[in-house]
């Protein structure tokens, strides 16, 4: 990787003075394959608020296959299609592109701001294997950067001045539609519920003790195992537990609605949990389940301990904390409603597109 980024001279143009009422044309460039899941979350899900409120913005794909690996002439070929339309905008805004010549083209072919959404540690050496090797000669080419949490974003200001936060949306929505047809949680019991994969169903085995103790002392307990495949679930000793190894997210957001306690421990490295930031705690609130998360990265910044969630730092308070929420109907019951609400003021479809209209902006008036 370069560690030197070569001096971009832009075309002048006049001063601009764009706002949610006068909008900037903005063109969504995605890599469908790099980012599937970011594209969708950050980009496509926003498609129709676009459209009701009067935004001229369009989408378009880098690959024009699925194939990972694309010839040089294919990608020169996309690229030049996309710096000749990016012309018409006022911003292009970049999803999961790893491509530095691109973002040059469009700073010396263009008077269009470009920025790039960062999401995911996109430095460390399993997404370098995949393309990523010219990543902060991207961020400092970049007009603007966004990201979802304050640990991505305190790495994109290392290079480049102007980083904007953009909070994660749990469509909320979707959860609250998918409610009237789930049956309703019983009372009889309390369904604790992990929502994860393969490579992070480890992190069950750093609670494993403290469920064991838990269940051994309550009954009525249940937990739910979402998205472990084949990989080794936890020796557990007392815990009554059932598995669902794999998921779409309809079904997610019906395991979820099913769940009274969502947990979220630490795996192994800890930085990589705040690199994941608090999405997971989050979808446990929108489906009004009580998040019990490690103390570290955004999920501080999202739970307010014993108010809408449970953060903790360490085994004991892994079990006295649940046991708690696990005997006590009424506060449970509290803090489930009081979780839900938190995502409905900052994380819905409404709260998230207002936040995305203001940093288009934002990015369209810069000098």
């Amino acid at each position: 990787m370069s560690s030197a980024c070569p001096t971009m001279v832009r075309r002048t143009s006049p001063a601009r003075a764009f706002s949610v009422e006068s909008k900037p044309r903005v063109l969504f460039v995605i890599d469908s394959v790099l980012g599937h899941v970011t594209v969708h979350l950050r980009g496509l899900m926003f498609q129709e608020m676009f459209r009701r409120h009067g935004w001229d913005v369009d989408f378009v794909n880098l690959r024009t296959s699925g194939r990972r690996k694309l010839n040089s002439w294919t990608v020169r070929r996309a690229e030049n299609k996309i710096v000749r339309a990016a012309k018409k905008y006022d911003v292009v805004y970049l999803l999961k592109i790893a491509s530095k010549r691109l973002v040059q083209r469009l700073r010396s072919e263009s008077d269009v701001r470009v920025a790039f959404d960062l999401t995911d540690a996109l430095w460390q050496p399993i997404h370098r294997a995949h393309g990523w090797n010219d990543l902060e000669d991207i961020l400092r080419l970049s007009d603007a950067i966004t990201s979802e949490n304050d640990f991505i974003c305190a790495y994109g200001r290392k290079f480049n001045d102007t980083v904007l936060s953009i909070p994660v949306c749990t469509q909320i929505e979707r959860f609250d539609r998918l409610c009237e047809q789930v049956p309703p949680r019983s009372d009889d019991r309390v369904i604790f519920g992990w929502v994860g994969s393969p490579g992070t169903v480890a992190a069950l085995e750093s609670i494993r003790q403290p469920l064991d103790r838990l269940f051994a002392r309550h009954d009525h307990l249940h937990l739910r195992i979402l998205g472990c495949g084949r990989a080794a679930i936890p020796t557990f000793e007392h815990v009554r537990y059932s598995t669902r190894p794999t998921y779409d997210e309809e079904e997610m957001i019906r395991e979820i609605l099913g769940m009274h306690i969502g947990l979220f421990p630490a795996p192994a490295d800890i930085e990589d949990y705040r690199i994941r930031g608090a999405l997971k705690a989050m979808l446990y609130m929108s489906g009004g389940a009580v998040p019990v998360c490690f103390n570290a990265g955004d999920s501080r910044n999202v739970i307010e301990d014993g108010v809408n969630g449970m953060l903790v730092d360490d085994t004991d308070q892994w079990f006295t904390k649940l046991d708690a929420l696990a005997t006590d109907a009424s506060r449970l019951k509290m803090m489930r409603r009081r979780a839900q609400e938190s995502i409905r003021q900052g994380h819905s479809m409404e709260h998230v597109f207002g936040r995305l209209e203001a940093v288009l902006v934002e990015i369209a008036n810069l000098p």
